[in-house]
């Protein structure tokens, strides 16, 4: 059986952070793999997430009201819409 990989990011202002975190993961989210970048963003205000390519069918981007974030709700949210 082939294994599969959801990588799961939970956001607010992360600033350069996530930037990095996406160039060491980005050469797996290739059309050969069977995976996928869920990324629930807490409604961040810094400008951090538009370097992201949304228009990649391997990233799902989720965007809820700040006051809507819960650690394990958000969580489990991401999981929910994991293939």
């Amino acid at each position: 059986m082939e294994a599969k990989l959801s990588i799961i990011i939970p956001t607010y202002n992360p600033g350069k952070l996530l930037q990095e975190i996406y160039q060491h993961i980005h050469p797996y989210l290739s059309e050969d793999l069977d995976n996928e970048l869920i990324i629930v963003d807490s409604s961040s205000n810094d400008q951090s997430i538009e370097f992201l390519d949304l228009e990649n069918k391997k990233i799902k981007f989720i965007s809820i009201p700040k006051e809507e974030f819960n650690h394990g709700g958000t969580r489990n949210r991401a999981a929910e819409i994991a293939t």
